[in-house]
């Protein structure tokens, strides 16, 4: 089997691996994410010693690896192997990453965004090739990536990751809600994302979302009407992609639906029914591990281009 190295850069942390073909993960660790250039250049060294190390761990020679596969939060120009991400990132923007790393380990470097590796991942784990796939993860930020027939990502523009979390779904929000760093009211990261459910749940009386999840379960009235309009948020977010890709497979995933899929799931099957007018069926699938998918993802970029 071949074997390349994977990378997933995230803003507080890294997890690096060795993969093999077919997507088994031989080896990983983990690394702090640094911040500025200097920071970034360090995390770079890191990483040549981390494979290093791990291919001793794997039991593989680092003459072997066949390339290193690279996804990072975004913006980032994967076509031209650049980190455009000052927002989560800050000092890597302008970082020419695959030269870089190239220079630090011998090997061919490839970039892509994140929620595209993660997609890439569920796709070889899942046998998803044939399929037009959407995937959106729900954290700290909201990321949607998109998988058509014919073996590609879809891109704005060739190079970029289109940041479909920052579609707008409702406009007339008010002041207390704060504006996005993309510089829009209401956009669907700013509504769904962990931090906005929190905050949310936090300004209607509760703790946090889950508190106020416990307590919309639990029947409470005073817990129906925030969590009706979280849900309305959330279906109208989902309507929009779902309208403009028509996916055969829709894929949750994220730190959020780690704990609320089955809300998530079922508010999905609630917006499709009855539309067979607007939509195809679909089949609606949790994300597998954090992380691991990434690295698979990581894995299919080097594979991908032998």
């Amino acid at each position: 089997m071949a074997v390349c190295g994977a990378v997933d850069i995230g803003g507080t942390k890294i997890r690096l691996g060795i993969v093999e073909t077919g997507g088994r993960i031989l080896a990983e660790k983990k690394l702090s994410t640094r911040m500025g250039r200097d920071g970034a250049l360090c995390n770079l060294r890191e990483l040549r010693d981390g494979f290093l190390e791990l291919c001793q761990t794997a039991g593989a020679r680092y003459e072997e690896l066949e390339g290193i596969g690279i996804v990072c939060t975004g913006p980032v120009n994967c076509i031209d192997g650049v980190i455009e991400n000052p927002y989560t990132l800050p000092g890597w923007e302008g970082l020419r990453i695959c030269e870089r790393l190239k220079e630090e380990t011998g090997k061919d470097v490839f970039l892509e965004h994140d929620v595209n590796g993660a997609l890439l991942g569920e796709i070889e784990t899942h046998g998803l090739e044939n399929q037009r796939v959407l995937m959106a993860c729900f954290g700290t930020g909201i990321g949607v990536a998109v998988y058509d027939y014919d073996n590609r990502l879809y891109r704005a523009g060739h190079k970029y990751h289109p940041e479909l979390g920052h579609m707008v779904i409702d406009s007339t929000v008010g002041a207390a809600d704060t504006s996005c760093y993309c510089g829009q009211r209401g956009c669907f990261e700013s509504l769904w994302s962990q931090t906005a459910l929190n905050e949310r749940a936090v300004r209607a009386g509760y703790e946090d979302f889950d508190g106020l999840y416990r307590a919309w379960v639990a029947g409470e009235a005073e817990a129906k009407e925030p969590m009706d309009v979280l849900c309305r948020y959330f279906q109208r977010g989902m309507w929009n992609l779902l309208l403009a890709f028509k996916p055969d497979v829709v894929i949750l995933g994220g730190g959020v639906m780690e704990n609320y899929y089955f809300l998530a799931a079922d508010l999905l099957r609630r917006l499709a029914a009855g539309k067979e007018d607007f939509l195809e069926d679909f089949e609606i699938l949790p994300a597998g591990q954090e992380g691991s998918s990434a690295l698979i993802g990581a894995s299919v970029l080097v594979f991908g281009n032998q």
